[in-house]
């Protein structure tokens, strides 16, 4: 019996945020993976350090990975010196790290964490690893400005001073005693939840000045800040010939230079993956702490301390594309650069585009890196409409209706900001240029003149 052939949609999907196929690093992977399953020197032992790729990895993963992590990481922030590898422990991936820090770090239903703080618009596949984790009650909303560029620092303000003067605290040790673990949990009586540059979904970045309120609020509210920084290289200035150094601070760093002692658990975690750059399926990402405290809570956990680090293949192969060998660059390198030249192209074409032929007036946020853009139509204009219309000839585009932080019945109302109403997400990173144009023209076609 023959096999059937593929059948690709001929849907224009502006709501997939994924990378094109033709963007993901297959030969890299190939090549490295070669490298690395071919070697002779692999390690035999399966209590070392550094495991061979087929054996349980290490908890908190390879140390010589965690460490090359902490190095080219480094270089790309522009650091002093490299990050400490303790302080790093291996994910599967970014969605993976965010349950994972909720389920060690934060007690909703036990009553000890009060309330999570979600930035909005928000990514809206994290908001139900929230749910999954106590929070569905629990969820407030706090409004990035227009710009994007920082957030509603009253009502985040007014909300912690109202949670923190509860006089109905739970005490570490009645919120623990239902769920002791065989390794204490350095729990937080707040969670903010963020992607601070490139934001998913309005392509903005938080400035420094909304960064360090962030942090100096978290310590002295006893907050953890995750922070999704997955699309932090994929700044468009970068290019295959020149790496271009992140210009602003992660939240972890400023949480460092604010002065925290090596065995206290800081008020940052910074969530990362590999994901937006080699590719989705590589499964494989890390977070990094202030400290080693969180880092080595992951490792110690339950699951980790069973089955190793949960990307541990994955994880062997790409530290080879992160080695800088025989005075070669690092393979990664070039891959980010490859793919900020392709998204920023797409970038300007769907911009320049959307000024032809959508309504006078429409503004566009991002498109300096990332994946999306996040633009408002003029007043008198329904995006629901427009998008309603559009999918009807052909083309998907994200409704600002699903950028909300979810209102669970009788709590929460305040959430809803009215993205729905003007706003739309574009994803510039699945789409080739040719259907961007055709998705751009139909959409702008779809926009009917208000009354």
């Amino acid at each position: 019996m023959a096999a059937s052939k593929e059948v690709k949609s001929s849907l224009i999907d502006f709501m997939r945020g994924h990378p094109s196929t033709s963007l993901l690093a297959t030969s890299e992977m190939l090549a490295a993976a070669n490298a690395v399953l071919g070697s002779s020197e692999l390690p035999q032992d399966s209590f070392d350090k550094d495991r061979h790729p087929l054996h349980y990895g290490p908890d908190l993963g390879n140390i010589s990975f965690r460490r090359e992590i902490g190095i080219w990481s480094a270089a790309r922030y522009g650091l002093n010196a490299p990050t400490d590898p303790e302080m790093i422990n291996l994910t599967s991936g970014a969605s993976n790290g965010l349950s994972k820090a909720l389920e060690l770090f934060t007690n909703p239903i036990g009553g000890y964490t009060r309330r999570a703080f979600i930035l909005t618009p928000v990514y809206f596949l994290a908001c139900p690893v929230f749910q999954d984790s106590g929070f569905a009650n629990l969820l407030t909303a706090i409004s990035l400005t227009s710009c994007g560029t920082s957030l509603d620092f009253p009502t985040l303000i007014s909300e912690l001073e109202s949670s923190s003067s509860s006089p109905q605290k739970t005490s570490l040790e009645e919120a623990t005693s239902p769920i002791k673990s065989v390794v204490p949990k350095p729990l937080y009586r707040h969670v903010l939840y963020c992607v601070p540059t490139f934001s998913n979904p309005t392509g903005t970045t938080l400035s420094l000045e909304s960064r360090t309120q962030l942090v100096k609020l978290a310590r002295e509210h006893d907050m953890l800040l995750i922070t999704d920084d997955v699309y932090d290289f994929l700044d468009y200035q970068n290019s295959p010939n020149q790496p271009h150094k992140t210009a602003i601070k992660r939240l972890v760093d400023i949480d460092r230079e604010l002065g925290v002692k090596d065995d206290e658990k800081g008020h940052t975690l910074s969530n990362c993956s590999f994901s937006k750059i080699l590719g989705p399926g590589v499964r494989c990402g890390w977070v990094e702490g202030a400290t080693s405290v969180l880092a080595q809570a992951m490792g110690k956990s339950g699951a980790n301390h069973s089955g190793g680090a949960p990307c541990h293949l994955s994880s062997t192969i790409i530290h080879r594309l992160l080695l800088e060998t025989g005075g070669k660059k690092r393979v990664i390198d070039d891959v980010i650069g490859n793919i900020c030249v392709a998204y920023k192209r797409r970038a300007e074409l769907l911009k320049k585009l959307i000024k032809e032929h959508w309504p006078e007036g429409t503004e566009v946020q991002g498109g300096e890196g990332g994946y999306f853009v996040w633009v408002k139509l003029p007043e008198g204009y329904d995006a629901r409409d427009a998008a309603k219309v559009a999918l009807e000839r052909g083309v998907r585009v994200g409704e600002g209706d699903g950028f909300e932080v979810p209102v669970v019945k009788g709590v929460g109302e305040r959430n809803v900001m009215g993205w729905g109403g003007r706003y739309l997400r574009l994803s510039l990173s699945y789409l080739e240029e040719d259907t961007i144009a055709q998705g751009i023209k139909v959409l702008g076609e779809a926009m009917r003149k208000p009354n």
